[in-house]
């Protein structure tokens, strides 16, 4: 499936979409203008300057419409996973909160999200896990305090959030985003720590994690168009509005759609495919070792391919993209992999969902079979 490391191949059209080649060479008859192109995905950032950019519809493979449904895999039983399997997900994703707090990124919350726009529930977050991954038995107590203090905070700043008739902005992608890895990190904590106190508080917020995570999902689908997605990234809401708070003539793309617009736009779209993948883990997890059973809500597309998440520039993602299959798919797809690439081949966010999916038996042994291959 994938191809070697290092070989490129000639830019050619597939039959299924998350096998397109990007960043193909294309004839100026077979290009469309970005306005064209938000046409065909809903769209919420018009283009109004009169040099439009032009665009190749291969390259925003990652905002057709297919990337946003969720697929349902009947025959997984999550009531039949080991409870030492289950038990190993939520150590995994709170490893992954400790190395954002320390290191910037994870797999699922790319270093360059927050470049440009650091919502203060975010930055609270970050706070109090920094604090909490510090605590000793001396301020325990502190960092809980903190902790609980600001999942509160969160849920007051957010009460009118979708109510713009009283006088409050509609969230946009982004900030969907936003607040759904906040509460993350308030939920991981809180369900998987031994306080009572933090646990009873974080499984009232499990219903209202679930709708904030749909919110963020249908924002995304809804206005998915590579505009509106590069201007979410790199503009604040309040900086595309005049003094009187009607919206200015703001063209996010002055020039051309060039690497960094796209890459951008595609870090969004993969950080809500992948955070909107771990509300449903850990707290499908928590659910299921608590009571049994939980409902399967589905799993969205992720791109696969090591490296891809990894890359620091819009120009080495463009040419690891346009050289390799970056291997976006849905979960249930992921079993091929288990044939056709080999383990280092697929990241580890990758690797996370396709233990919880097969489970880790046949993943230990995908793997050292992976070594033996040349």
């Amino acid at each position: 499936m994938f191809q070697p490391e290092g070989s490129a191949s000639t830019p050619q059209s597939h039959s299924t979409f998350y096998e397109t080649a990007i960043f193909a060479d294309a004839e100026p008859s077979t290009q469309a203008s970005l306005s064209e192109l938000d046409q065909t995905v809903d769209t919420v950032a018009p283009i109004t300057s009169p040099r439009e950019p032009t665009v190749n519809p291969s390259d925003i493979w990652f905002l057709s419409p297919e990337t946003w449904t969720l697929d349902h895999m009947t025959h997984l039983d999550v009531s039949q996973i080991p409870s030492s399997m289950l038990k190993r997900y939520p150590t995994m994703i709170r490893r992954w909160l400790s190395q954002w707090a320390s290191e910037g990124a994870n797999p699922f919350i790319h270093r360059q999200l927050y470049r440009h726009r650091f919502p203060r529930c975010i930055q609270d977050a970050c706070t109090a896990l920094s604090y909490f991954d510090s605590k000793t038995t001396a301020n325990e107590e502190t960092a809980y305090r903190i902790l609980q203090d600001r999942a509160e905070q969160l849920l007051r700043d957010n009460v009118l959030d979708d109510s713009p008739a009283l006088g409050v902005k509609t969230l946009d992608t982004f900030d969907h985003l936003a607040r759904v890895q906040a509460l993350i990190v308030y939920q991981t904590l809180g369900l998987f720590d031994s306080d009572v106190g933090l646990r009873y508080a974080a499984e009232q917020r499990i219903p209202l994690l679930f709708t904030w995570a749909d919110k963020m999902l249908e924002s995304a689908s809804q206005s998915a168009s590579l505009a509106a997605f590069h201007r979410q990234m790199t503009t604040a809401p309040e900086d595309s509005l005049t003094m009187n708070n009607t919206p200015i003539a703001y063209n996010p793309l002055p020039h051309a759609v060039g690497e960094e617009a796209l890459w951008h736009a595609w870090i969004l779209a993969e950080s809500v495919r992948r955070t909107w993948s771990i509300v449903s883990g850990i707290q499908t997890v928590f659910l299921t070792l608590q009571r049994g059973w939980a409902a399967c809500l589905g799993g969205m597309m992720l791109t696969t391919r090591q490296g891809v998440w990894d890359t620091n520039s819009a120009y080495k993602w463009a040419k690891l993209c346009s050289e390799v299959n970056v291997g976006l798919m849905h979960r249930q797809e992921t079993e091929r992999l288990l044939v056709d690439a080999k383990a280092n081949d697929v990241d580890s966010f990758g690797k996370v969902i396709m233990e919880a999916t097969f489970g880790s038996e046949r993943i230990e042994r995908w793997i050292m079979k992976s070594k033996d291959r040349p």
